[in-house]
C-alpha cells in the first residue's frame, strides 16, 4: 500500500477546511428534521388532543336602547315683548335679571303724534253723533209727515239716506278711534306675567321698530326643556310619555320629566322636530336655571332579536366572529355582524341563529377544527 504524504501546510488547512464545513451542514440537517418532525408531530397531537371549553346558546330578546336629545332649559312662560309702532323710546329703565310684576311700566314709546290723531278723531266723532242725532229727529219728523201724506216720497227718501249716512260715518270714526287706541297702547309696554327680565335688546332713545323684541319676560317658576328631535326618532316619543333630564351644568344627571307637546311639523331645513317636556318634581330643580343644557333620555326595547354573550365574540383586524361547535365536536370560526349592545349582551344581525351553540370564553388555545369537549 501506497501512503501518500504532503509537506504542503495550505494544502493540509484546506482538507481539514472542508471536513468542518461537511460536518456542521451534517449537523444542520439532523437538527431541522428533528424540528420538522416534533412540529408535525406537535399539530397532529392538537388536532386529536380536545380542550375543555364553556358554551352557551344564543338567545332571541329584546335589548333595551336609550335615546339622547340635546334641549335648552326655559321657563314655562316667556313673553316677547314688541310694538306695532314707529317710534323713539322716551323710558326704559329695567335691567336684565331684574324682577318685574304683571303690570309695571317696563317701556314708553314716543306718541305725541298718536295722541294728537286720537284728540282729531274723537272730535270729528262727537261733531258725527251731533249730525246723527239731528239727522235721527229730522228723519222722524219727516216719516210721520210721509205717513200723514204731508210730504212727498221723495223728502222721505232724501231725508232717509241722509240719516244713514250720518249714522255710517259715525260707525267709521268709531272704528278710527278704536285703531288709533290701539296704536296708543302699543307705546306703553308693561309686563304680561310676574318674571324677570332676561333679555333687552334696546335702550332708552333708540328707535324702535314694528315687531322688533324689545324686551323678554319669563316666568321661572315653573320650567321646562325645550328639545329637537330627528325624523328618524320623532316617533320613538307620545305625548305623555316619562323621560329622564340631566342637567350637568346644576349637576343633576337624575332628573325626570314629561312630555306635555311634540310639534307635528318639522324644521323643513333641519328634518327636526320640537319638543317640550316639563320636570315631574319642581322641588328637585333649584340648581336649574332657565338657559342651561339639558340632555333628554328615552329607554325603548327593540323588537326580539338574536344575541350573545359578548365575551365570546373576537376580532380579527376589522372582522369579528366567534367559534361554534359542529357534530364532529370540532370548533368552527364563524363571522358575525353584530348590531346594539345592552349590559353583556350584544345583537347578532347575521352570522348565527337563535338557539344555536357557540364557544363562550374562547382562548389562544382553540383555532378552526380543534377538537373540544364541553
Amino acid at each position: 500500500m501506497k501512503v501518500i504524504t504532503t509537506n504542503n501546510p495550505q494544502a493540509h488547512s484546506k482538507m481539514m477546511n472542508s471536513k468542518f464545513y461537511i460536518s456542521a451542514l451534517i449537523v444542520l440537517l439532523v437538527i431541522f428534521t428533528g424540528t420538522s418532525c416534533d412540529s408535525s408531530e406537535d399539530t397532529a397531537k392538537n388536532e386529536t388532543t380536545s380542550v375543555k371549553v364553556e358554551t352557551a346558546r344564543a338567545q332571541s330578546v329584546q335589548i333595551q336602547q336609550e335615546q339622547s336629545f340635546s334641549g335648552t332649559v326655559r321657563g314655562v312662560r316667556r313673553v316677547d315683548l314688541s310694538t306695532k309702532i314707529m317710534g323713539r323710546i322716551t323710558q326704559l329703565e329695567v335691567e336684565e335679571g331684574e324682577f318685574v310684576e304683571e303690570g309695571d311700566l317696563l317701556v314708553q314709546i314716543k306718541d305725541d303724534q298718536i295722541k294728537a290723531q286720537h284728540d282729531q278723531v274723537e272730535a270729528q266723532l262727537v261733531e258725527a253723533r251731533a249730525n246723527l242725532e239731528n239727522a235721527e229727529t229730522n228723519y222722524n219728523r219727516i216719516k210721520r209727515l210721509f205717513e200723514q201724506s204731508s210730504a212727498t216720497q221723495k223728502e222721505y227718501d232724501d231725508m232717509k239716506t241722509r240719516y244713514q249716512m250720518a249714522g255710517a260715518k259715525v260707525k267709521t270714526l268709531e272704528g278710527k278711534l278704536r285703531e288709533v287706541k290701539d296704536m296708543l297702547d302699543y307705546t306703553t309696554l308693561r309686563a304680561p306675567i310676574d318674571g324677570y327680565v332676561v333679555r333687552k335688546t334696546m335702550e332708552e332713545g333708540d328707535m324702535a321698530s314694528p315687531g322688533q323684541p324689545l324686551v323678554t319676560v319669563e316666568n321661572t317658576g315653573a320650567l321646562e326643556v325645550k328639545a329637537s328631535v330627528p325624523e328618524s326618532q320623532i316617533n320613538l316619543l307620545t305625548r305623555g310619555d316619562t323621560v329622564g333630564i340631566r342637567v350637568p351644568a346644576a349637576d343633576r344627571n337624575s332628573l325626570e320629566g314629561r312630555i306635555v307637546a311634540i310639534n307635528p311639523s318639522g324644521n323643513r331645513g333641519s328634518r327636526q322636530f320640537e319638543v317640550k317636556v316639563i320636570f315631574r318634581e319642581p322641588g328637585t330643580i333649584k340648581k336649574v336655571k332657565p338657559g342651561m343644557f339639558a340632555e333628554l333620555s328615552v329607554a325603548r326595547w327593540t323588537q326580539p332579536t338574536v344575541t350573545v354573550d359578548a365575551r365570546a365574540l373576537i376580532d380579527r383586524g376589522q372582522l369579528t366572529g366567534l367559534y361554534t361547535i359542529n357534530d364532529q365536536q370540532e370548533a368552527v370560526l364563524r363571522w358575525v355582524r353584530t348590531g346594539n349592545q345592552s349590559g353583556n349582551h350584544i345583537e347578532i344581525l347575521s352570522g348565527i341563529s337563535d338557539g344555536e351553540t357557540y364557544i363562550l370564553t374562547p382562548d389562544g388555545r382553540i383555532h378552526e377544527g380543534q377538537k373540544v369537549e364541553i
